[in-house]
């Protein structure tokens, strides 16, 4: 089981935002939020006592070691889970991103064409983890893009599928491994494909 954000307990089933002008299968409608984050979190880790935070040449993995090395990545984490929930509730309501947490269940639905986003609110500290969907019910179609983000802002797309439209795929589970994971964020991206149909899913991290 991965530890990221397992120190902050959330509630498991998450009320879906809208997600406008979001373009399917892309890493960038997540690249004001996620710039923010990693600027955040260089400024945490740097009064937490890690010399080399805010130097994002320093690449990602380098950047977490230092946090882990003096001890602080749990307290960095809970750090930033206050910093994402005040801006959550404030600068970041339009956008509508929901926190992505490990270790966790995400349960929404998206009706004809929304968008729902997931966005991780620190580095990932394990070099892999697995992503699960599960299309629970409906009949819509949905494209679901995973996006990695580096501290210097460069986006990488690590998953990029389609969940088909009709009812056979109905509990159905698509499941992938992420490589190389530590020391970047993580960003998911659902967009619905259907007019008039709805598609319910379960989002897991394990």
């Amino acid at each position: 089981m991965k530890r990221l954000l397992t120190i902050a307990p959330v509630v498991a089933t998450l009320t879906m935002a809208w997600v406008p002008e979001s373009k399917a299968g892309s890493c960038s409608s997540a690249a004001s939020v996620t710039s923010s984050l990693w600027k955040k979190y260089g400024d945490v880790a740097t009064k937490l006592g890690c010399t080399v935070a805010s130097a994002a040449s320093q690449g990602a993995v380098d950047l977490v070691t230092c946090v882990q090395q003096v001890g602080k990545y749990d307290e960095s984490v809970k750090k930033m889970v206050g910093y994402w929930n005040t801006m959550a509730a404030s600068s970041w309501a339009t956008i509508g991103p929901r926190r992505w947490d490990m270790d966790k269940t995400h349960k929404g639905k998206i009706v004809g064409t929304a968008g729902r986003m997931f966005i991780m609110p620190a580095p990932v500290e394990d070099n892999n983890f697995y992503v699960e969907l599960e299309k629970t019910d409906g009949k819509g179609k949905a494209s679901f893009t995973v996006c990695q983000v580096a501290p210097d802002g460069t986006k990488k797309k690590v998953w990029d599928m389609t969940v088909a439209p009709g009812s056979d795929n109905k509990g159905k589970t698509w499941r992938k491994r992420l490589p190389n994971t530590k020391g970047y964020i993580y960003t998911v991206h659902l967009d619905g494909k259907s007019v008039a149909k709805s598609l319910s899913y379960q989002l897991r991290t394990i």
